[in-house]
């Protein structure tokens, strides 16, 4: 998958979006149902530095972060308003 990361990015993204639609779908289910936290996580970092390059990460990995975690803010904002 690294490999695949600088050799194919097309397969790479590919294959990265779905766990990413995976994570959207389960937190916007959660902030439906009205959890107070969603714990997420992603093994970037080894040892001493990260994985990935910081450009990488921010072009490929940030977006679809981004997306769930926003997401999850509107639907708990929402799900605020309603109580």
């Amino acid at each position: 998958m690294l490999m695949d990361l600088v050799s194919d990015r097309e397969l790479a993204e590919t294959i990265l979006d779905i766990p990413f639609h995976y994570h959207l779908t389960a937190a916007k289910k959660l902030t439906e149902i009205g959890v107070d936290m969603v714990w997420v996580g992603d093994d970037i970092g080894a040892q001493n530095s990260m994985i990935v390059s910081p450009d990488m990460w921010r072009s490929i990995f940030k977006p679809r972060w981004t997306s769930v975690l926003i997401r999850g803010q509107i639907d708990q904002s929402q799900s605020q308003d309603r109580l």
